[in-house]
């Protein structure tokens, strides 16, 4: 039996081999990962560790002895880091949430721009920009103290708080929109026929049902996903007049990015405008 009998198109590895070279990977990227942290986890319990040793000569705890010993003024230390920690992470966020907020949210003009701008500090080296900020915090004081230590770590870390803020603001909304069109529409009756039945059918197709009605027409508000329906069956009760129809993820994703989207806060203006013609 020839080989060519077999196409090696048809030919396909055994479960097994992919599964070994997924462990493979997980594995590499742990040891890229993990390797230097367990070099010194293993550095922190020895006191002695000559090469070419793969492990420790000699184990123990002697130089955490000498970092906690009360003149060495370690537990200072951490209360201090751990105060300018809180007091940065506070800042941040009193800072990154309004901004992530506006910048995702509200129809703000050179929205990109200005998510640009944060990443700005970025752009240039580390050591260039710290240079001119502790010229800045030389010329305020601020130098040597809790308050410039908390604003340097605010101002690296703002620019991700922003980030994340503005992409977090941006998610929320997905599932808040059940029904995908906002309906609004007036109707001019022809009869007295109640609007019971009408309210119903629309909060079966719907929600966020408003009727609002006089002697002569009424206006409904209403999400749905049929408008075409609402319209026709409100057409059993009269003449449709006036109907503004908006698709409410668009309008999210139109803010979003940035853009001006419509809205039917509009339809009174034009309900106006056609009563006045």
């Amino acid at each position: 039996m020839m080989l060519s009998q077999f196409p090696l198109r048809h030919f396909r590895p055994p479960a097994i081999v992919g599964t070994l070279l997924r462990f493979a990977l997980i594995g590499l990227l742990a040891v890229a990962i993990f390797g230097p942290l367990l070099n010194m986890l293993i550095w922190t319990v020895a006191e002695a560790w000559y090469f070419p040793a793969k492990l420790p000569q000699r184990w123990g705890f002697a130089f955490w002895s000498k970092v906690f010993r009360p003149e060495a003024g370690a537990m200072k230390a951490l209360s201090t880091s751990l105060v300018i920690a809180c007091m940065t992470v506070a800042l941040s966020l009193v800072l990154a949430i309004p901004a992530g907020y506006a910048l995702s949210k509200r129809k703000l003009p050179m929205r990109g721009f200005f998510l640009l701008l944060f990443l700005l500090p970025q752009a240039f080296p580390s050591i260039a920009v710290h240079m001119n900020i502790a010229r800045i915090f030389y010329g305020f004081g601020l130098t040597g103290t809790i308050w410039g230590v908390m604003l340097v770590h605010a101002i690296q870390g703002l620019v991700f708080a922003v980030w994340i803020a503005s992409a977090s603001f941006a998610a929320i909304g997905d599932e808040d929109i059940t029904f995908a069109f906002d309906t609004v529409f007036i109707v001019r009756k022809t009869s007295d026929k109640p609007l019971d039945g009408l309210r119903a059918y629309l909060n079966s197709i719907g929600d966020s049902l408003v009727i609002g009605e006089d002697d002569e027409a009424f206006k409904v508000h209403v999400h749905t996903d049929t408008p075409g329906d609402a319209l026709n069956e409100a057409q059993k009760y009269g003449t449709l007049e006036l109907a503004k129809i908006e698709n409410m993820r668009t309008q999210r994703d139109e803010l979003a990015a940035g853009k001006q989207a419509q809205s039917t806060d509009d339809l009174d203006a034009i309900e106006k405008a056609c009563h006045e013609l």
